[in-house]
């Protein structure tokens, strides 16, 4: 980005002779003894001057800067060289021509500094475009520090100097009209010369500082749209699903804060999407490690249904064929770890892998989640996660029912023929809370035809409508027997509908399964 605006630097320079070789004249009485292409050559030689040094200066002083500080360097650079220029044509006015150095060259300092303060301003604003086209070009996000410089205090104090500017240069200008007015004497003549003295040089003065702040609205204007490019642009992008942009954040300002926290969101809408992608994966995970069906098995038929809060979950549900040396069962299994998400999801396919492990070996529910607990305490005892579960072993050739509670609600048996329910109830310490634990072993005889056994977890019923109410494990009784008389996948369906219709526009807050069985003649 060397040399950005030494060509824009030149044509003010060039723009500075023409104006103070006028102005000089209009606010000093000695300067009004020179001519305009006298005053116009000294301005030239030392404006000149300043423009050769400019070139190294720029090397050493600005392009030797970080990025970010480079328009604050050159704003400055520029200014003092102006103010030099201003004060070398002071000094040599009074060293060659006797000119006072605090009056007359005071007055030809005001008029530098004034076109050299517009200038300075646009040629830094200049740098700051050069600054994002630099950004945008080489992929660079941040340039800026995190000092925030407000806009509002610039603009402020920018109209400050230029209002003080106007009124000490007009001051100028009717002080100089009125000394000549003294030395030519009052007459109408003389008045009327005055009068148009003043309004000519008043308006000539408004109209080059109209014309340097036009100039500098036009500036900056092109850096606010520059920014309002840049800005949209990576806000398209995103809309439409690229999350590969960035906004250049190159100011302290207002418009580097929005486009710092633009890029903020854009990383967090990247990292989010990366988590979604993730929990696809790990949802497609678990659901895998989900039965994709049920078994069949003479004198039973089989449903399960499983729904997850969130994309992955804690509930878990499983068939497991068991080797009995009698015959062999089918174990079915609910357990429902503490909490839903990752972690619970976690900490349910490593209790699935141990229980399936475990079953392999034949010799009894209860022996089998003894040693599952254990094992669970070591892995999780310290996070103070734990699952309760409801096993139950099905008999393949008597169909008698054995099963185990491990903290879990028991499970429902609702005889249709009665219209009673009873339950398969326990007791039993949730696994992964304490390490020695026994469990208890209960058993009844073989479901007859019409009899129906629910397996469920807690979700059920504690589902909420916008109201707070719990759907209830009586409602959950009324739904299984007003459904009991169809298979077991129409009254699973049945209550999902009405637990869904139950909780009305209010989000799922926990995962829902259960298991029906129902017994078939043999």
């Amino acid at each position: 980005m060397r040399h950005v605006g030494s060509y824009r630097a030149a044509a003010y320079y060039l723009f500075t002779v023409g104006v103070i070789s006028v102005y000089g004249g209009q606010v000093c009485p000695f300067l009004v003894t020179l001519s305009v292409g006298e005053l116009a050559l000294i301005v030239a030689v030392f404006l000149g001057i300043v423009q050769i040094l400019r070139w190294p200066l720029m090397k050493l002083v600005v392009d030797a800067q970080p990025p970010m500080k480079q328009p604050g360097r050159q704003f400055f650079l520029d200014m003092a060289l102006y103010v030099a220029a201003a004060l070398g044509m002071a000094a040599y006015n009074w060293l060659t021509m006797g000119f006072p150095f605090a009056g007359s060259g005071g007055k030809l300092v005001l008029g530098v500094f004034t076109v050299g303060l517009f200038a300075s301003i646009d040629l830094s604003l200049e740098r700051e475009r050069a600054l994002v086209r630099f950004a945008l070009q080489n992929g660079l996000r941040s340039l800026a520090s995190r000092e925030f410089s407000p806009l509002t205090r610039k603009f402020f104090l920018l109209a400050t100097v230029v209002m003080l500017l106007f009124a000490a240069i007009v001051t100028l200008v009717i002080l100089g009209d009125l000394l000549w007015l003294g030395q030519a004497g009052f007459s109408a003549e003389t008045l009327a010369m005055f009068q148009r003295s003043v309004l000519i040089e008043i308006a000539f003065v408004m109209g080059v500082l109209m014309l340097l702040v036009v100039n500098l609205i036009y500036s900056y204007s092109r850096n606010l749209n520059l920014f309002f490019n840049s800005q949209t642009s990576a806000l398209e992008k995103v809309s439409l699903g690229d999350l590969d942009v960035f906004v250049p954040v190159t100011t302290n300002d207002e418009f580097g804060f929005i486009a710092d926290h633009t890029n903020s969101m854009i990383d967090k809408l990247r990292d989010r999407l990366r988590l979604q992608q993730a929990m696809v994966v790990a949802q497609q995970i678990q659901q895998k490690l989900l039965p994709s069906g049920v078994p069949e098995m003479p004198g039973i038929e089989l449903a399960a249904a499983c729904i997850y809060s969130d994309e992955t979950g804690g509930d878990y549900y499983d068939f497991i064929e068991s080797a009995d040396p009698d015959g062999g069962s089918l174990c079915v299994i609910v357990g429902d770890v503490t909490g839903h998400g990752v972690g619970a999801a976690l900490l349910m396919a490593t209790i699935r892998a141990f229980i399936r492990m475990r079953l392999s070996m034949a010799d009894g529910l209860a022996a089998s989640l003894h040693d599952v607990n254990r094992l669970v305490e070591i892995d999780a005892g310290e996070t103070g996660n734990f699952m309760t579960l409801f096993g139950l072993m099905i008999h393949k050739q008597s169909g008698r029912l054995r099963w185990v509670t491990a903290g879990h609600d028991a499970a429902l048996v609702y005889d249709t023929r009665s219209g009673s329910f009873s339950e398969l109830g326990g007791k039993g310490v949730p696994l992964g809370v304490v390490e020695d634990t026994r469990y208890e072993e209960r058993e009844r005889p073989a479901l007859e035809a019409g009899e129906v056994v629910v397996l469920a977890t807690d979700g059920v019923w504690e589902t909420q409508n916008p109201a707070g109410e719990m759907y209830g494990k009586q409602r959950f009784r009324q739904c299984i027997a007003a459904n009991a008389q169809h298979g077991p996948r129409q009254m699973l369906d049945a209550v999902v509908r009405d637990v869904a219709g139950f909780r009305g526009s209010n989000q799922p807050a926990d995962d829902v399964t259960m298991i029906c069985i129902r017994g078939l003649d043999r």
